[in-house]
């Protein structure tokens, strides 16, 4: 059985025939025998960092794009989850948030449940008129419960016929010693994101890029605040990588970040995940 509790919740949109209230309408169950409790709460729980914490480090809704969130619970047992979405400067960030199975469409800035064994939820988020960015953080707690999952990230092609899709798996925020290859060639541009999911503690990174011999082309350090996301796009950020290929160095000096890095086309809309190596 799947339960899930939708948190800052102003509106919420219910699917005929899906969801049927019951007593008081502060619980509602749907025919997938999947209950979903509403509380109307401010804020959220706040997030521990520990072991089985997990990061979604980039979501993005809105003019042509569009996220999908997948949790699987592989563990013998059932798995509490919390779920908290930010804004890149740390702050709630609030999504259009559909349900499968089919529970409902609930607007929030967080999630919080029961997965069962076995089971798994897809939650599909959906922005407003504008592009909207940001990262999500996953508390796990439970016995014999082990949720792991992944991001998709879908962007629609130019002229809208048809949607170019990647899959990002969900970062155990271990990316504090990283190298990712990055290719601005053919009108594409690497764009490395960066997640400091430490609740009280800034993160300095020191970036290396290097070409395909090795050699060091640019040094550059940034400093990543508790609970920021930062996005970097080459070479807009670095005029002299436009064109080049190579690797990125990344190193900090704290024991929990989370990085990603997508090969991004503007021009055709084609959005492709860059596999990193710790």
């Amino acid at each position: 059985m799947l339960k899930l509790l939708a948190l800052i919740l102003p509106a919420v949109l219910l699917p005929a025939q899906s969801i049927l209230p019951l007593d008081g309408g502060s619980e509602l169950i749907s025919r997938h025998h999947a209950s979903l409790r509403l509380t109307k709460t401010t804020s959220l729980p706040a997030a521990s960092t520990g072991a089985q914490d997990l990061v979604f480090p980039r979501i993005i809704c809105g003019t042509g794009w569009s996220t999908k969130l997948v949790l699987v619970n592989a563990g013998s047992g059932p798995a509490d989850f919390q779920l908290a979405f930010s804004t890149g400067d740390g702050l709630p960030s609030q999504f259009t948030v559909t349900t499968q199975p089919d529970i409902g469409t609930v607007a929030a800035s967080g999630l919080q449940g029961t997965l069962g064994p076995n089971s798994s939820l897809n939650l599909s988020l959906a922005g407003g008129n504008t592009q909207q960015e940001a990262w999500g953080l996953l508390s796990v707690s439970g016995g014999q419960g082990m949720i792991g999952g992944y991001a998709v990230i879908r962007h629609t092609a130019l002229g809208g016929v048809f949607s170019f899709e990647t899959t990002i798996p969900v970062s155990a925020m271990q990316d504090t010693s990283l190298y990712v290859p990055f290719d601005n060639s053919l009108g594409f541009q690497t764009q490395l994101t960066i997640v400091n999911p430490a609740s009280n503690l800034a993160a300095q990174v020191a970036l290396v890029y290097r070409n395909p011999l090795g050699q060091i082309m640019l040094i550059d350090s940034v400093t990543v605040n508790a609970g920021q996301q930062m996005t970097i796009a080459l070479p807009n950020e670095y005029p002299d990588l436009a064109n080049q290929s190579g690797t990125i160095d990344l190193q900090a000096n704290i024991n929990i970040l989370s990085a990603v890095a997508l090969r991004y086309n503007a021009a055709f809309g084609t959005v492709a995940a860059i596999p990193g190596q710790n």
